[in-house]
C-alpha cells in the first residue's frame, strides 16, 4: 500500500469500530445517518467531513478504512484561503496535500431527521462559517432507504457586505472501495460525474464510488489521490480529466466555480454519491418539457423551494406552471379568484400553480397553507418599473429561493403613474398589474382573473395576435386579443360563462383588403365597426359559420364588382392603429407556442441578468367600463338585427328566377314572421313588397335587370336586414 497500511489489520480494525459510530457521534461532532442498507451508515462531521459504510464491506467506503469521519468532504476557496474539514483531529488522515488550510467553523449540526421514505429522506443539515469571509455554508445529507446512493446539497451564502468573486466549492474523497486503496477511473461526460471502479472505465462493470452533478456548471477529476488534494490546494476548479485506465491509489471529486453578491445572495450545489455504477439524470433533464428538471419536480430539498415542487404538487411527467404573487397590502385579491385560471390549464393537461397566500388555491384544489410564501406586502400608492418592483420581491419571494422555478407577479395599486398589466418582457418571469379598486361595472375577482391570465400569457411567449403584436383580430380568439379581455374571457360557447383561455385553434388568415360578406365565417368573432369609434365593439357568438356584417350596416352578403367591401379595405381592428394587410390565424394551445422557460429564467441553474422594458400599459379599469357599456349598447342593437340568408347568390340577367329566403334573428336564430321584403334591381312577379311566412320563409319569382339585386328586410321592433345579390350578365358578341 502507498501508505504503508496493511490490509489484514485494516479489515479486524475497521469491523471492531462499526458497532462504535453511533455512540461516538455526539461526543466527537458527528451526526450518522443509518439505515438497513445497502448504505448502512453515512457519519457526517460537524466540519463538513465525511464517511460511509456499505453493506457487506468490512472498512469504511474513504481513507482511512478504519476512521470516521475520513478524508472525504466539502471545500471552499474564497479570498485566497482554503477551507476544509478539520482532518488533523480525526486520529489519522492522508490529506497532507492540501498544504496549508483554515478549518471551517462549525455554527450548527442537526439530528437525523426524516423517515427514509423518497417523500421523506433520511438528512442532516450541518452549517459551517468559513472564518471572517462572510461565507456560511448549510449542507443537506439526505438518503432515501434502499438507495445505492445518496445526496448532498449545499448551500452558500454571502453575508458580508462586499461581493464575492471567483470562489470555488468543491466536493471530494480518497476512494476505498470494496476494501481496496488501488482501483481503476471511470467518468460519464453526458452529465459530468466521475468515479472509482474496479476495472478501467468500468467495464465489465464492479463496485464503484461516482459523484455526479446535480447541479450545473460542475467540473469533476479523478486521479491519485494526493493529485486531488493538490489541485483543490491551487483554489482552482478541476480540470474535467481521469486517469481511467491507471491502477492507482486514487480519489475523485467535484467543483464549481461561484461568485456571489453582497448581502445575504446564495447559491445552492447539489451531487449525488453513490456506490454501485448508477448514471445519474443530467442536471438539466426535463422529461414533460416544463422548463422544471425532474430532480426539482421530484425534490423535496429543504433549502430552496425551486428543488422541493414535489410536495407542492409538481409532477415530472406533466407541465407545471408556478406563480408567486404577491399584493399590496388591501389589495388581497378575492377568494376563489384563480379557478378559473386553474381549470383552463388543466384542460390542456398543465398544472398551474398559483400561490397568493395560504388560503389560496392550488392545483389540486387544495389552499397552499403552510406551503405558501406569497402574501401582503407593504402599500404604496405608486411603483416604479422595474426598480420598485425588484424591490418589492425582495420582501417574500426572493427569501423563499423559488426564483429558478416560479413566475413573479405582483397586484399593485398604481405603476408608473398607471393601471392595467405590464410583463418584463415576452416571454418572461415578471409582471405586475394594478387591481386594487373594483371597476365601476366589472366584478374585482373576474378583472384579477382576467388581466393575470393576458399577462401570464406574455410572460409565456404569447402577444397580443398570438404570434403577432396586431391588436384585435376578428380572427383571433383568445384572452391576448383585447376584444374578449374586454368581454372577461372566452368560451367554446361564445360570452357566456367566461373563463381566462387562449386561442384553441388556428382560424383562416382574414385578408382586410378582400373582405367578402358572402364568405361565412368562424364564429365566435369580435371587432370594431369601421370608423365608429373606439368602443363600438361588435360580436356573433355561437358555433359553427355564419355571415358577417363587417360593415356594420345591418346588411349581410354584400358583394361588389370589385369583390370586396370598398377598394381601400376595411380597418376591423380600429381602435388599435391602422389597416393590417392580412390577419394570421393563430392556436396558443399548440405544441411549441407556450414557452415554459420565462425567456431562460426559469429553469436556469444560474440568476440571469433581467431586462428592463418600458412601460406599455395594456387593459385598465376605465377601459373596461367603456368596453363593457359599448358591448351592453350592441347587446341591445343586436338582439333585434334581422338577418336574411338566400338558397341562390348568383342570378342570371333577364331571366327569370324563384328564390326561397329566410329571415331570422342573428343572435339566437328566432324565426321572423310577417316581415316586409323589398326588392330592388328586379322585376318582382306578385306583391312588392312581399311578407315573410310563419316561419320566416318566403319564396320570389323575379327577373334581375341590373349588376345587382338588394333585398332589404323590415319588422316593427328588429332592426333592418338586408342582402346584395351578383347578376350575372349574357356575354356579347360583335
Amino acid at each position: 500500500m502507498s501508505r504503508g497500511w496493511c490490509v489484514a489489520v485494516a479489515l479486524i480494525a475497521s469491523a471492531s469500530l462499526l458497532g462504535q459510530v453511533t455512540s461516538r457521534a455526539a461526543a466527537e461532532g458527528y451526526e450518522q445517518i443509518q439505515a438497513p442498507g445497502p448504505i448502512e451508515a453515512i457519519a457526517l462531521g460537524d466540519e463538513l467531513a465525511c464517511q460511509v459504510t456499505y453493506v457487506n464491506d468490512f472498512d469504511y467506503e474513504f481513507y482511512p478504512p478504519d476512521t470516521s469521519p475520513g478524508d472525504c468532504g466539502t471545500f471552499l476557496a474564497v479570498g485566497g484561503v482554503l477551507y476544509a474539514p478539520d482532518f488533523d483531529s480525526h486520529g489519522r488522515t492522508a490529506t497532507s496535500g492540501l498544504g496549508g488550510y483554515a478549518t471551517f467553523t462549525p455554527v450548527s449540526q442537526t439530528g437525523v431527521e426524516g423517515s427514509g421514505t423518497a417523500a421523506d429522506p433520511y438528512r442532516v443539515t450541518t452549517v459551517v462559517d468559513a472564518g471572517g469571509s462572510g461565507i456560511r455554508i448549510a449542507e443537506t445529507t439526505s438518503y432515501v432507504s434502499g438507495s445505492s446512493s445518496y445526496r448532498i446539497d449545499t448551500a452558500v451564502t454571502n453575508r458580508g457586505s462586499n461581493a464575492v468573486a471567483n470562489a470555488v466549492l468543491y466536493h471530494a474523497g480518497d476512494c476505498y472501495a470494496s476494501g481496496s486503496d488501488i482501483g481503476f477511473g471511470f467518468t460519464r461526460t453526458e452529465v459530468g460525474s466521475a468515479g472509482c471502479s474496479q476495472t478501467a472505465g468500468n467495464s465489465p462493470p464492479g463496485r464503484t464510488i461516482q459523484m455526479g452533478p446535480l447541479s450545473a456548471t460542475s467540473s469533476f477529476y479523478e486521479a491519485g489521490y494526493r493529485e486531488v488534494w493538490e489541485r483543490i490546494a491551487t483554489k482552482s476548479t478541476f480540470p474535467d480529466t481521469c486517469r481511467c485506465a491507471e491502477h492507482v491509489d486514487n480519489g475523485v471529486g467535484l467543483s464549481w466555480a461561484l461568485s456571489l453578491g453582497p448581502n445575504g445572495e446564495g447559491t445552492v450545489r447539489s451531487l449525488s454519491v453513490s456506490f454501485t455504477e448508477s448514471t445519474p439524470p443530467a442536471p438539466g433533464a426535463d422529461s414533460d418539457g416544463d422548463a422544471l428538471p425532474d430532480r426539482w419536480e421530484t425534490g423535496n430539498s429543504a433549502l430552496a423551494d425551486y428543488e422541493n415542487l414535489a410536495s407542492l404538487g409538481a409532477d415530472p411527467n406533466r407541465k407545471d406552471i408556478f406563480v408567486h404573487l404577491d399584493y399590496m397590502e388591501g389589495c388581497k385579491p378575492p377568494a376563489g379568484w384563480e379557478r378559473p385560471a386553474i381549470q383552463v390549464f388543466a384542460e390542456h393537461g398543465i398544472a398551474l400553480h398559483v400561490d397568493s397566500g395560504p388560503e389560496s388555491i392550488n392545483a389540486d384544489g387544495q389552499p397552499w397553507g403552510a406551503r405558501s410564501r406569497a402574501g401582503a406586502i407593504p402599500r404604496q400608492a405608486n411603483i416604479g418599473v422595474w426598480g420598485d418592483f425588484d424591490r418589492l420581491k425582495d420582501q417574500n419571494f426572493v427569501p423563499s429561493n423559488r426564483r429558478r422555478a416560479f413566475h413573479y407577479a405582483a397586484l399593485v395599486d398604481k405603476f408608473d403613474n398607471g393601471e392595467g398589466g405590464l410583463a418584463r418582457s415576452i416571454p418572461e418571469a415578471d409582471f405586475v398589474f394594478a387591481g386594487c379598486r373594483e371597476p365601476e361595472t366589472t366584478p374585482l375577482k373576474r378583472y384579477v382573473a382576467i388581466v393575470f391570465a393576458h399577462e401570464l400569457g406574455h410572460n409565456l411567449g404569447l402577444r397580443h395576435g398570438g404570434g403577432d403584436d396586431i391588436v384585435g383580430k376578428p380572427n383571433y380568439y383568445g384572452i391576448m386579443n383585447y376584444f374578449w379581455a374586454y368581454f372577461g374571457g372566452v368560451s367554446k360557447k361564445g360570452v357566456s360563462g367566461l373563463l381566462p383561455n387562449y386561442s384553441e385553434s388556428k382560424r383562416p388568415d382574414l385578408d382586410e383588403r378582400r373582405v367578402d360578406e358572402s364568405v361565412p365565417q368562424i364564429v365566435p368573432v369580435a371587432w370594431n365597426c369601421p370608423g365608429a369609434g373606439k368602443f363600438d365593439i361588435r360580436y356573433e357568438v355561437g358555433s359553427g359559420t355564419r355571415l358577417i356584417d363587417w360593415d356594420c350596416d345591418g346588411v349581410y352578403g354584400e358583394l361588389h364588382r370589385h369583390g370586396f367591401l370598398d377598394g381601400s379595405g376595411l380597418n376591423l381592428n380600429s381602435s388599435w392603429g391602422p389597416s393590417e394587410t392580412l390577419f394570421g390565424g393563430f392556436n396558443d394551445w399548440r405544441p411549441g407556442a407556450i414557452s415554459f422557460a420565462g425567456g431562460g429564467v426559469l429553469g436556469n441553474f444560474e440568476l440571469l441578468e433581467r431586462p428592463n422594458t418600458p412601460a406599455s400599459h395594456e387593459l385598465t379599469p376605465a377601459e373596461f367600463v367603456a368596453a363593457e357599456q359599448a358591448l351592453k349598447r350592441s347587446n341591445r342593437k343586436r338582439r333585434r338585427q334581422l338577418r336574411v340568408t338566400a338558397n341562390r347568390l348568383r342570378l342570371r340577367a333577364g331571366r327569370a328566377t324563384a328564390l326561397r329566403i329566410l329571415v331570422d334573428t342573428d343572435r339566437g336564430g328566432k324565426r321572423v314572421q310577417g316581415a316586409r321584403i323589398k326588392v330592388r334591381g328586379a322585376r318582382l312577379t306578385g306583391r312588392n313588397p312581399a311578407r315573410t311566412g310563419p316561419r320566416g320563409k318566403a319564396l320570389l319569382h323575379l327577373t334581375p335587370k341590373r349588376h345587382e339585386v338588394r333585398i332589404s328586410v323590415s319588422r316593427r321592433g328588429y332592426a333592418q336586414g338586408g342582402l346584395v345579390l351578383a347578376v350575372r350578365h349574357r356575354q356579347r358578341h360583335p
